[in-house]
């Protein structure tokens, strides 16, 4: 029972507040990427780099994008 309590406190609280807190620190502005995508970005940057990844995730995603977009206005 403690184990649950526990569990559920630190979701709550730590989770939740990095949901909360944090996200809309690391990612201010406008984006045009889909939240599903820079989420699995910053959690695939995350378990790839580190803590480096966080950041590193979605800024190569956002490149990835912005060439995409450049190949298809050069290519059409």
């Amino acid at each position: 029972i403690g184990m649950g309590i526990f569990l559920t406190i630190y979701g709550t609280l730590v989770i939740s507040g990095i949901d909360n807190i944090l996200k809309p620190i690391l990612i201010q502005g406008q984006t045009n990427i889909h939240p599903v995508l820079l989420f699995l970005a910053i959690f695939g940057g995350l378990k790839l780099w580190g803590p480096i990844g966080i950041l590193a995730g979605p800024l190569l995603v956002a490149l990835l994008l912005a060439t995409l977009k450049i190949y298809k206005k050069d290519f059409r």
